[in-house]
């Protein structure tokens, strides 16, 4: 099943976060994407154009 996602804040102590974190993808409430990790749509379609250009450019060489 396909739930909508929501973005959540959490504030807390720096030493618990792993922790915390750990415990939350444990119990199946939360699926964790660090900032770090993301990666925004608009991003993906602009580097996808980009490599697509390359590959023309280059298939006609």
């Amino acid at each position: 099943m396909i739930v909508k996602m929501r973005k959540i804040t959490f504030i807390g102590i720096e030493s618990q976060k792993e922790k915390f974190l750990e415990r939350l993808q444990e119990i199946g409430v939360a699926h964790l994407i660090l900032p770090k990790e993301a990666v925004e749509a608009q991003d993906l379609a602009k580097e996808l154009a980009r490599l697509t250009e390359t590959r023309k450019f280059l298939a006609t060489k």
